[in-house]
């Protein structure tokens, strides 16, 4: 559509031009050739361009909007640079699980103070939590012997 406007818009140009410069076609006069081409070349150059600027607007913004979309939706893993926790420092800040630990292999729960207290900590596969030792026993586990009294 576009094309059809500029080309629309050069034949009237061709027009206007001939009949300023040599001899007016259809019309008597120069002024009425001026009129009679001028016009409508004016109108069809605009909407040529006006149709251009918008299409150039759109893709200018699909761009844009291409340019802020995912590329690739691999995810790489970066090595860490802090210090790593030990599982000691994770398991006494996380209250919510509670500081009793059952060890469900030997159905034995160890409470802080308890010397095997820190080994069962770092062996988190096999480990189940308790708040109270009365939850642990219901749980069917049973005192450490080495627990302090």
């Amino acid at each position: 559509m576009k094309w059809i406007f500029l080309f629309l818009g050069f034949m009237f140009e061709i027009l206007f031009l001939y009949s300023l410069m040599i001899k007016p076609v259809i019309c008597f006069k120069k002024w009425q050739s001026g009129v009679l081409y001028g016009i409508p070349m004016v109108l069809y150059m605009t909407l040529f361009f006006l149709i251009l600027n918008v299409e150039y607007q759109t893709f200018k913004i699909n761009i844009e909007a291409s340019n802020s979309m995912v590329v690739s939706n691999t995810v790489s893993v970066l090595p860490s640079t802090s210090t790593p926790t030990t599982s000691s420092d994770k398991n006494s800040n996380d209250t919510s699980k509670g500081d009793i630990i059952g060890d469900t292999d030997s159905k034995i729960y160890h409470i802080p103070g308890d010397p095997d207290y820190e080994k069962e900590m770092k062996k988190t596969s096999n480990n189940e939590y308790f708040k109270t030792t009365s939850e642990a026993e219901a749980a069917g586990y049973r005192a450490s012997k080495k627990t302090p009294k």
